[in-house]
């Protein structure tokens, strides 16, 4: 798939922020990255500089090591963080006395069901 220079750029500058969410910052992170997700500095370098954009395994790949969502990497579409587009919205349950082991669990099924969406989509 062809990606326009705009979603290239604006990839690139999720790729770098989430990488540093995750401690990957500063002098160097080309190199970490590279051996991180088993790849050539130099294909690093292309995503950074918005050249070209990784497959869509190595993006399923980042999200899960960067610990933020897939579809806001790869699509700037909801929140960095993984799951919290949808406990966002769950917020106001808390207030209303839900246990903290509750929460999990609908955090849990909110993070499943978002899983059963993106497979039904491909």
């Amino acid at each position: 798939m062809v990606q326009s220079e705009s979603d290239r750029k604006a990839f690139a500058d999720r790729l770098v922020k989430a990488a540093a969410f995750a401690g990957y910052k500063g002098r160097g992170v080309g190199a970490d990255l590279a051996e991180l997700f088993d790849v050539t500095p130099k294909a690093v370098s292309k995503w950074v500089n918005a050249e070209t954009m990784p497959r869509r395994g190595k993006i399923d790949e980042m999200a899960k090591t960067f610990k933020v969502d897939r579809q806001w990497l790869e699509y700037g579409v909801g929140t960095m963080e993984d799951g919290v587009s949808d406990i966002k919205g769950l917020a106001g349950i808390v207030e209303m006395g839900l246990s903290p082991e509750s929460l999990r669990e609908l955090e849990d099924h909110a993070r499943l069901l978002k899983l059963k969406e993106n497979s039904q989509g491909q």
